[in-house]
């Protein structure tokens, strides 16, 4: 299941800037949408925030308050508790 986040937010992403929504607005949406998701598990917070982290480093610009909250995010994540969880492989815990 982990493995299919980034499909589904990078869809979720693109679906909505085909409704021409702006990047912000889009990405804003998006972290909406899967803050339920990374409210789930550690390795969902750690999937979520990092793929989000991905899409605004294509933006040009994003909001103080935005960045301050994805970069306290993923300050926040816990690793002792993601490799409990043994969702990841070895090789995606090293990454």
């Amino acid at each position: 299941m982990v493995y299919s986040y980034e499909e589904y937010i990078l869809g979720d992403y693109n679906d909505l800037l085909g409704e021409k929504m702006s990047k912000e607005e889009a990405i804003a949406r998006i972290l909406n949408e899967y803050d339920m998701l990374a409210k789930k598990s550690e390795t969902d917070k750690a999937m979520a925030c990092i793929i989000i982290s991905e899409i605004t480093l294509t933006h040009e610009k994003i909001s103080y308050s935005f960045m301050n909250y994805i970069e306290q995010s993923l300050k926040e994540l816990d690793f002792k508790a993601i490799k409990q969880e043994n969702s990841l492989t070895f090789e995606q815990l090293n990454n």
